[in-house]
C-alpha cells in the first residue's frame, strides 16, 4: 500500500507543476509554492514535461480507483498496486477497455 501512496504522489506533484509550467510559472516560483528544494524541481520539471496534462490526469485517476479498491474492499492492496504499475507500464496509465 505504500508503494501505491507514493505513486500516486509522484504523479500528483507531476501534475502540479505539469499545470504550473503551462500557466507560466517561474521554477523559482513553482519551487517556494509547492514547497520543493530548488534541485528537485528541476528534476521533477524534466519528468513532468515528459507527460501531457491528460496522461498525468489518467495516471492520478488509475491510482485513485485502485486506492477506491482497496479501501472498500474490491481488490487486495498488493494486487492493486501490481495492476497499477503494470497498467503504467503498459499504456501510460490511459485504461485500455478489454
Amino acid at each position: 500500500m505504500k508503494i501505491l501512496v507514493l505513486i500516486t504522489r509522484n504523479f500528483m506533484q507531476l501534475l502540479k507543476i505539469r499545470f504550473a509550467l503551462d500557466t507560466g510559472t517561474p521554477e523559482g516560483q513553482i519551487a517556494s509554492a509547492f514547497g520543493i528544494r530548488p534541485y528537485f524541481v528541476k528534476k521533477y520539471i524534466a519528468q513532468a514535461r515528459s507527460f501531457t496534462k491528460e496522461q498525468l490526469l489518467s495516471c492520478v485517476r488509475l491510482c485513485q480507483e485502485a486506492d477506491t479498491s482497496i479501501k472498500t474492499g474490491k481488490m487486495r492492496d498488493k494486487l492493486a498496486t501490481e495492476m497499477v504499475i503494470l497498467e503504467l507500464l503498459l499504456h501510460g496509465g490511459e485504461k485500455q477497455e478489454v
